[in-house]
């Protein structure tokens, strides 16, 4: 799992990366021509990569809640979600954690509480407002099941669309919203990685039986790379 969500999180950087290097060589050709919309839109394969990059990224956090939930042993872990596994809210509008997280958390594991914070910077709720990175999730969203339409500067900033199907924004401030994304989910696999670690030790220091570490190889020398 840790392997997919690396591969994952490296291809949404290098497509980031070569979107921002258009004046440059690069991977993305166009192959199709474009109606001009006549809002200072853009259009073509170089934007669809960035959008994708985005919602790959955030689509990651969701593999990590799937593997989360898998290691502590949850009912439908492969049916999860980042917004689902911490717990639910009941009648009154009261959160209530799910088990296992609770337990992990009453261990005091600091990289399970890391990732619940990114859960809170990524949400809203009635007692919360809105948390502080909970428009890149909109965004992503937006670009998964409606329609993400970027523009150049000459854009006007009160613009939107009388539509709830299309998103509008501005190229230079969804390329900031891209790349603050990935700084997240890096974190946030950091983060999974500690959570991993600091369960392993607590099982270690209870287990009354013989630990035995074991080295796993690297991929690429393995496959003669």
């Amino acid at each position: 799992m840790i392997n997919v969500m690396k591969s994952d999180f490296a291809f949404a950087r290098q497509v980031y990366f070569d979107v921002r290097e258009y004046d440059t060589d690069t991977p993305f050709f166009e192959t199709t021509s474009h109606a001009d919309t006549l809002d200072y839109a853009v259009y073509g394969v170089r934007f669809s990569a960035l959008t994708s990059a985005q919602r790959i990224a955030f689509d990651i956090l969701d593999k990590i809640a799937v593997a989360l939930a898998c290691y502590l042993g949850m009912k439908k872990a492969h049916k999860t979600s980042f917004s689902d596994i911490w717990g639910k809210t009941g009648k009154g509008g009261i959160f209530t954690l799910n088990e296992e997280i609770a337990n992990s958390f009453r261990s005091g594991n600091p990289g399970l509480i890391a990732l619940y914070n990114i859960y809170h910077d990524i949400s809203k709720d009635d007692s919360r407002g809105h948390g502080f990175m909970e428009a890149h999730k909109s965004y992503r969203n937006s670009s998964t099941h409606r329609f993400s339409v970027l523009h150049d500067d000459m854009f006007p900033d009160d613009h939107s669309s009388s539509s709830l199907a299309v998103d509008h924004t501005h190229l230079n401030r969804f390329e900031s919203l891209t790349l603050d994304s990935l700084k997240l989910v890096r974190a946030a696999l950091f983060y999974f990685v500690d959570m991993i670690n600091f369960a392993e030790e607590i099982s270690r220091a209870d287990s009354r039986g013989i630990v035995v570490s074991s080295t796993v190889p690297d991929h690429d020398y393995i496959r003669g790379r």
